[in-house]
């Protein structure tokens, strides 16, 4: 039982440091595999922890820093050296009209990479927003093919003023087109998509600037935010080909519930029976209406024959079917130090 004990009460101690001796403060030390087990640094980047088995791992981590994982030496202080994490550090960030290395930048931005994505799942780049940046809220407005959606950067605003952050595409600032319309039918797609024109296969990446400084750059009009969006390029490099295709069935997942022939004729007759009713005051209405005018004999618009014989057409059935999408995408990218290309194709 005490050799259990003493098991149980292992205590490990160091120091995190970066590869120039500097101690790192507030970093992670977890014991691998044991969930609460699990410590900080302090302002020295030193450490002690208690962990439950002399062959436990610890896992160190910190933001900026490649997580280390380090084996435990019983009766030893350990040393453990964090190295930067150059490939998020280094990685670049569209802000305005300019770049931005990660490590220097201050505001708040959320980028995302298209090569992240699979293009060929998403018709529109507005679907490839969804989800993908922290307060950033895309609702879509209308089934209507082409309709618009509504962009949110934390939250609502303004009240009676528009809330709509700026789209700016290769450093233009672009805005919705004319409003869609179908006649007198159907009018629900009010707003055109401001992104259907973008191909997002044609689209590198996509930076969301959240905070107030983006109005230093473009005014009032990023009062509520900016999208930037960085089209593809031709780059210096030896010509590559690419290619990407996807497939897709659209079916109609609950259908409307419509009569047919023989119901409508039925409901027909009952609705003529009903105003005949009304007119001369028979019936539940006799008494409280006064005809003005003798009574005549009611006559249906329709013959029982016709209703126990008639055949209609689903019409609904008629004009929509099983749908079958497909989309090509072919692009050269290349170039010398004179001249570089990059020319996409989609079908």
């Amino acid at each position: 039982m005490q050799s259990s004990q003493q098991e149980k009460t292992i205590i490990v101690s160091g120091v995190v440091t970066d590869v120039n001796g500097e101690p790192i403060i507030g970093a992670s030390i977890l014991e691998k595999g044991i969930n609460g087990s699990g410590t900080i640094t302090d302002l020295d980047g030193r450490f002690s922890l208690k962990v439950q088995s002399p062959k436990a791992e610890l896992e160190v981590s910190y933001i900026g820093y490649q997580t280390q994982i380090a084996k435990l030496v019983v009766g030893k202080s350990l040393t453990i050296v964090l190295k930067e994490d150059t490939k998020t550090l280094d990685e670049v960030v569209v802000v305005g009209y300019g770049t931005q290395s990660k490590k220097t930048l201050t505001g708040a931005v959320s980028m995302m990479d298209m090569d992240d994505i699979e293009a060929s799942t998403v018709t529109t780049a507005s679907h490839a927003l969804a989800g993908k940046a922290a307060g950033l809220k895309v609702n879509l407005q209308s089934a209507q093919p082409g309709g618009g959606s509504k962009f949110r950067i934390r939250g609502e605003a303004s009240i009676a003023a528009g809330n709509d952050p700026l789209f700016v595409v290769d450093g233009f600032p672009i805005g919705s087109g004319n409003s869609l319309g179908s006649g007198t039918v159907y009018n629900a797609g009010t707003t055109d998509n401001v992104l259907e024109s973008l191909n997002p296969d044609d689209i590198e990446s996509i930076s969301v600037l959240k905070d107030a400084a983006s109005t230093a750059i473009y005014g009032a009009r990023a009062g509520h935010g900016v999208i930037l969006i960085t089209t593809k390029r031709g780059k210096n490099r030896k010509a590559s080909i690419s290619y990407s295709a996807s497939g897709s069935v659209q079916s109609i997942r609950a259908n409307y519930d419509i009569m047919d022939k023989r119901q409508f004729m039925d409901m027909r007759n009952k609705q003529l029976y009903e105003q005949y009713l009304s007119k001369y005051g028979l019936g539940i209405y006799e008494g409280y209406v006064t005809p003005t005018e003798t009574p005549q004999g009611f006559t249906p618009q329709y013959t029982n024959d016709e209703i126990k014989y008639g055949i209609g057409t689903d019409w609904l059935d008629e004009v929509t079917r099983t749908g079958y999408m497909q989309q090509h995408n072919l692009s050269i990218n290349g170039g010398g130090r004179l001249c570089v290309i990059w020319h996409p194709s989609t079908t």
